[in-house]
């Protein structure tokens, strides 16, 4: 049996910061056998647009909050620390590169640097100007030679190539203050990065894998909603709306007048079913309020999306449960006849942590874990296709 190791799951988002410490064993069957001993989640205090210079340092404060909490509770050894960034955090795309010509190209290691190489540059270029981000992802995510999907491509010559790669970056005054806060609090210098996009994509596959080949997958945020449009295991293109829980939150205080942390107490007693007549039917308007501004900008979204694809009809909702359930309730609201498909009906499933945990053998014994926290301990070995050669 191998010895138990702690790694920390740090998962930073729009209006929220979530952390896992998992213990990681060999039962004898199976390595690596996940158990969450202990997670929290924190969320940001609300900032109104005209502040948002302040949304890193208020969130730095909100990663060493929950850092400290952390220790205090389990105070051993790390092995190592994974920090997974949301939208807005990180910028990413998706690019294919496709090459023909008559003669043979010899696919070596210098070859596809220089490829890699430019393609990492100019993906820094348009996203972030004379800024130098941290790359955090650089991933090959598939690779054909000749007409013929392989899993190693540097392996020979070939008249025909087509490589899809997936790079994602994040400024580097965000990632030098979280690295500063962990290796303060924790004492670890180990610390590795991701972004939510292809580990959401990998948990969903490993649901999904071969119920459906064409979906919507949509990241259900405090502050953004975003959409990704998942074709044959890959995105293909992805949108965003700045519009998230923390809007309807908002829509209810101003209408109750009450600071947007009361108003997100009243919604919770609204869901409770515990919230007196009176506030229940000014929350009720609010939230119908909220729902056609929500409707509206996810209409704009998903048309200028099918003006370039054919969307699929099935849309997987991935966010806090409560809110999954708001959102589908804006779906099923609006009129999308002319978006999608007609021919199949919407087929809009809601994923949540308890998928993961039956499927990934994850036990929660410090508290409970949510789906976001619950896809990256699942899915953080098993996002990547193959890296870069």
């Amino acid at each position: 049996m191998g010895k138990d190791s702690l790694r920390v799951f740090l998962d930073i988002r729009s209006g929220s910061v979530g952390l896992a410490i998992v213990r990681f064993a060999s039962n004898g069957i199976l390595k690596d056998v996940p158990e969450v001993i202990f997670c929290i989640r924190k969320h940001l205090p609300f900032i109104q647009k005209s502040k948002n210079e302040r949304l890193l340092s208020t969130t730095i404060n909100v990663v060493r909050e929950v850092l400290i909490t952390g220790r205090k509770h389990v105070q051993k050894d790390f092995k190592e620390v994974h920090v997974t960034f949301g939208p807005p955090w990180y910028f990413y795309e998706t690019q294919t590169i496709k090459h023909a010509s008559e003669k043979e190209t010899i696919c070596d290691k210098n070859w596809f640097k220089k490829i890699a190489d430019s393609e990492v540059e100019a993906f820094i270029s348009r996203n972030f100007h004379n800024r130098k981000p941290d790359i955090i992802e650089k991933t090959l995510l598939r690779a054909t030679l000749n007409g013929y999907e392989t899993s190693s491509p540097l392996t020979g010559a070939a008249k025909e190539y087509e490589f899809t790669f997936y790079i994602s970056a994040v400024e580097s005054s965000t990632t030098n203050s979280i690295r500063g806060s962990i290796s303060e609090i924790l004492g670890i210098s180990e610390v590795k990065m991701h972004t939510m996009a292809p580990l959401c994509l990998s948990a969903v596959l490993f649901i999904f894998e071969g119920v459906v080949k064409q979906y919507m997958v949509v990241d259900l945020g405090n502050e953004i909603t975003e959409f990704f449009l998942v074709r044959d295991e890959l995105i293909i293109t992805s949108f965003s709306i700045p519009y998230g829980q923390h809007s309807v939150i908002k829509e209810i205080s101003k209408d109750l007048r009450v600071s947007p942390t009361v108003a997100q107490s009243i919604y919770k007693s609204y869901l409770d079913g515990v919230l007196i007549s009176t506030h229940k039917y000014m929350v009720e308007n609010s939230l119908k309020r909220a729902r056609g501004l929500w409707a509206d900008l996810t209409v704009t979204a998903l048309r200028d999306i099918s003006a370039q694809y054919i969307l699929s009809s099935v849309i997987i909702l991935v966010g806090m449960k409560e809110n999954s359930n708001f959102y589908k309730s804006v779906l099923e609201g609006k009129e999308l006849g002319d978006i999608f498909p007609k021919q199949n009906p919407l087929d809009i499933r809601i994923l949540v942590a308890e998928d993961l945990k039956l499927k990934s053998g994850t036990t929660v014994t410090g508290g409970k874990l949510d789906l976001f926290l619950a896809m990256e301990i699942s899915s953080i070995d098993k996002s990547d296709r193959f890296k870069y050669p």
